[in-house]
C-alpha cells in the first residue's frame, strides 16, 4: 500500500479541492447549489474523505498499521474520483453562463446539461483512467550513462521489476506473459525492488518464474512495504525458500570480466510498524551498512524500495540506485508524475540525479488501485553506458 502523498500534503490538496468546489457551487453556480442533491452529494463527499483521512492519521496512535492501510485506501480512492469532477466546475460555470445567455431553450434545460456535464467529465477520466491500469506492462528502456563506468559493465542490461502487487490487480499468469516478451531482451541482472505480492502465495512461484530467466549475472531481491504489511515473519521466509538471493542491508560482489558490481538492498523502515511516510534519514544507517564488505573500485548500485533513500545512497558513494513505491503517483504528463515534488516525495517516476550519482524510480509493475492515466506501468531495463557513448533517449515502448 503506497499513499501518494504525506498525510499533511494530502490534507492540503483535501483542502484545495473542496475549497474550489464549495466557491464554484455557491457563487459560480448558485442555481445548482440550491439543489437540494447537490448540497447532499458535497457533504457526503466531504465527510467521507475525512472519514478515511481520520483512519489514516489516526490508525498509527491505536498502533494499527491496517486502519491506516485502509484510511489511505479510502481517502485516495475519493479524491482520484472527486477531483476531475470539482475541477470541471469552473469550467462548466462559465459554459453554463454563456449557454444561459445565448440558448433559447429553458434555464432549466440548461441546468440539466450543465450538471449531466460534471459526472461526465469525472466518468471519462476515471474510465481512461481504468482502462490504461488493464494495459500490458510495457518495458522501459532507459539508458544510464556514467563518467567512471568499468568498461566490462558498459552494455550491461539491468531488469527492474517493482510494485507488481500480484494477488491485487495482476496476476502469475501476467508476470508469466511478461517475462515471456522481455526474454528477448537477454537482461543480464534482473532485480525485484519489492511489494512483490499482495497475496503472499504467489511470492515463492513469482520469484522461481523470474529465476527460470537464468540471466548471466542472477536475479536479486529486496523489500518493500508490503512485505511488512503481510507480515515480514510470513513474507521473508518465502524469499528466503527461494532460489534469489534477499538483500536486507547488505551486498555480494559480482564479478563481470576483470571488473566487480556491487549490488545491495536497502531495508525497508515499514520494519517499525507504523511508518507510513518515511524520510531520507530513516536509511542511513542501514545504507553504510550495506557498504561494509563493498570494495573500494566497485561499481555500487542499491536496491531501495523508496526513493527517499537516494540521498543516503549518493552520499555513501552508490553509483546508481533503483526504486519505486510511487508507482508515479498512477497520473503522468510527457513521461513525469503531475503530483509536485516535495522536501520529502521528490523523486516520483524517471531519471534524476544528485552529482555523478544516479538514481531510477520506476512507475511499477503494477498497482494495488487500478487506475492509470498517462503514467503506464512498466518495466524499467536499465542499460549502463560509459561517458563517452551517445546516449539515445529512453524508449518507453515495447
Amino acid at each position: 500500500m503506497f499513499p501518494p502523498l504525506a498525510a499533511e500534503e494530502t490534507l492540503k490538496i483535501f483542502m484545495t479541492v473542496l475549497t474550489i468546489g464549495l466557491i464554484s457551487l455557491r457563487f459560480l453556480l448558485p442555481a445548482w447549489w440550491r439543489v437540494r442533491a447537490v448540497r447532499w452529494g458535497a457533504a457526503v463527499g466531504t465527510c467521507a474523505v475525512g472519514f478515511g483521512f481520520a483512519m489514516w492519521v489516526g490508525g498509527p496512535r491505536m498502533g494499527s498499521y491496517p486502519t491506516s492501510y485502509w484510511g489511505v485506501v479510502i481517502t485516495w480512492g475519493l479524491l482520484t474520483l472527486l477531483t476531475p469532477a470539482v475541477l470541471t466546475l469552473p469550467v462548466v460555470a462559465v459554459a453554463w453562463k454563456a449557454a444561459s445567455r445565448t440558448t433559447r431553450l429553458p434555464r432549466r434545460k440548461v441546468l440539466q446539461a450543465g450538471v449531466a456535464m460534471v459526472p461526465a467529465a469525472a466518468l471519462g477520466a476515471s474510465a481512461d483512467g481504468l482502462a490504461s491500469a488493464q494495459a500490458p506492462t510495457r518495458v522501459a528502456r532507459v539508458p544510464m550513462r556514467f563518467a567512471t563506468l568499468p568498461p566490462d559493465l558498459a552494455g550491461l542490461r539491468i531488469l527492474q521489476l517493482s510494485d507488481l502487487h500480484l494477488g491485487a490487480c495482476l496476476g502469475l499468469d501476467d508476470l508469466e506473459r511478461f517475462l515471456l516478451r522481455v526474454e528477448a531482451d537477454k537482461p543480464d541482472l534482473v532485480l525485484f525492488t519489492g511489494d512483490l505480492a499482495d497475496d503472499v502465495r504467489h511470492i515463492g512461484p513469482a520469484l522461481r518464474l523470474a529465476y527460470g530467466l537464468r540471466p548471466r549475472l542472477g536475479v536479486f531481491a529486496s523489500l518493500g512495504n508490503h512485505e511488512y504489511i503481510h507480515d515480514v515473519r510470513v513474507t521473508r521466509p518465502l524469499y528466503e525458500k527461494s532460489p534469489v538471493p534477499l538483500l536486507v542491508d547488505e551486498g555480494v560482489a559480482l564479478r563481470v570480466g576483470r571488473s566487480t558490481l556491487w549490488l545491495a538492498g536497502a531495508d525497508e523502515p515499514a520494519g517499525h510498524p507504523t511508518t507510513f511516510d518515511a524520510g531520507a534519514s530513516s536509511f542511513d544507517r542501514g545504507v553504510r551498512a550495506s557498504l561494509s564488505r563493498a570494495p573500494a573500485d566497485a561499481f555500487r548500485l542499491l536496491m531501495c524500495h523508496r526513493p527517499e533513500g537516494f540521498a543516503a545512497a549518493a552520499r555513501e558513494g552508490y553509483d546508481l540506485t533503483l526504486s519505486g513505491h510511487t508507482h508515479g503517483g498512477q497520473v503522468g504528463l510527457f513521461g513525469r508524475s503531475v503530483l509536485p515534488a516535495s522536501e520529502r516525495h521528490a523523486y516520483w517516476w524517471g531519471t534524476y540525479a544528485r552529482g555523478d550519482r544516479r538514481l531510477y524510480t520506476t512507475s511499477g509493475f503494477g498497482h494495488w488501485f487500478p487506475f492509470r492515466l498517462g503514467c503506464p506501468a512498466e518495466a524499467p531495463l536499465i542499460v549502463l553506458a560509459g561517458a563517452e557513448a551517445s546516449t539515445p533517449r529512453a524508449d518507453r515502448g515495447a
